[in-house]
């Protein structure tokens, strides 16, 4: 993940009153690492920051992070479900 530049740029968003940041988490990192960096990145504003749903540390994928007062509201971007894909191989046992 690259870093957030907080400055000129960022007159742009309005990270108090709200943002939705969709970031693609990467492999190992938890979803509290990924809001960990935003947070340090926008640490000058002092804002919330917060994830709408967590994700494995050994998966990857798309994460939602919101700032400022859109954290309260975050839920509503929540799935009512979850779908976890993967692939499972069965391996005969060796004959004694």
């Amino acid at each position: 993940m690259e870093n957030i530049e907080v400055g000129e740029n960022s007159a742009r968003f309005n990270f108090a009153e709200g943002e939705m940041l969709l970031i693609d988490k990467p492999l190992t990192w938890t979803s509290f690492d990924v809001v960990g960096k935003v947070r340090n990145s926008l640490k000058p504003l002092k804002l919330k920051v917060g994830h709408a749903g967590t994700l494995d540390p050994l998966a990857t994928g798309l994460l939602i992070v919101c700032t400022g007062k859109l954290t309260k509201r975050s839920t509503a971007t929540r799935p009512k479900t979850k779908n976890i894909q993967g692939q499972l191989h069965w391996v005969e046992p060796p004959l004694l």
